[in-house]
């Protein structure tokens, strides 16, 4: 009897490590590991996959693409394109965080991503779909045209930005040395901006806190933005939309309101017309 129960336990204490052991190697293979892109090819994900999935990771001079369609899916993982590689975002959905390096190259006109964030000299080109966040850093470069973004626009450490049309639900953030030109769109809370940092907006008819204003507005207090009075900007940008938005500048930032050329030409034909006159007289 003893020997029999000293077996049972032996084989119990088998089949829970055998338990354990499969357990683990099913979560490594569905969550813990990769999918890797390298070959220079076009790849169609038009599928699910829960994995993290890398595109010419040490692989230079591939140029390997990749193409999120219609019914693909990547759950809750990384997309990350390194060096020459190209990722479209035509369709389906990124659940996770799209990261771009190096050189890559990302386009998204369709399909919803979560969160995308690009890196070094890579550039980001968003003409449509949803998207949740940017977070845009070091020297990368994006360019936004009727996309939605569902909540935040931040560019930090050199970033290069141009938003021509299209919806920033929340604030657009702008931080060290960071460039953003404004043509076009919405955005539906507050501009911020530090660490000499530059906004220009291009458009017509500014208001600063209900007064006509042109040129650069400046900090204030020349601290922190969140020790700044919160100020309000109102105009008409050059893409015929409105902007009126309350705005904090700390730390050497700058917005800057540039007149958009009908209203430069209208400016220098009312000084000519003025020194014709005078000159008559």
């Amino acid at each position: 009897m003893l020997l029999w129960a000293f077996f049972y336990r032996r084989i119990a204490m088998k089949m829970r490590m055998i338990l354990f052991l499969t357990v683990l190697f099913t979560y490594d293979t569905v969550y813990g590991g990769w999918i890797q892109f390298n070959d220079g090819g076009t790849h169609d994900i038009d599928y699910q996959i829960n994995e993290d999935v890398w595109v010419d990771y040490q692989a230079p001079n591939m140029g390997t693409t990749l193409n999120l369609l219609s019914g693909g899916k990547i759950f809750e993982h990384k997309l990350k394109g390194y060096q020459d590689s190209r990722i479209n975002i035509l369709g389906g959905h990124m659940e996770g965080v799209l990261y771009s390096y190096d050189d890559s190259y990302v386009n998204i006109s369709g399909g919803i991503t979560n969160y995308v964030s690009p890196f070094g000299d890579s550039r980001v080109d968003i003409s449509g779909g949803l998207i949740h966040y940017i977070w845009a850093y070091e020297n990368s470069s994006v360019d936004v045209s009727n996309a939605t973004i569902r909540d935040y626009l931040y560019a930090e450490d050199y970033t290069i930005v141009n938003i021509y049309s299209g919806t920033i639900g929340t604030d657009l953030e702008i931080w060290n040395n960071s460039q953003v030109d404004f043509f076009g769109g919405t955005i539906g809370y507050k501009l911020r901006l530090g660490d000499n940092s530059l906004l220009t907006i291009h458009g017509s008819n500014f208001t600063v806190d209900g007064q006509p204003f042109s040129g650069e507005i400046n900090s204030i207090l020349g601290g922190g933005h969140r020790s700044e009075p919160q100020r309000h900007l109102t105009g008409v940008l050059s893409s015929g939309e409105i902007i009126d938005n309350d705005f904090y500048i700390g730390n050497n930032a700058s917005i800057n309101l540039v007149p958009e050329p009908g209203t430069i030409v209208l400016l220098v034909t009312g000084l000519i017309a003025c020194g014709f006159l005078l000159r008559r007289k």
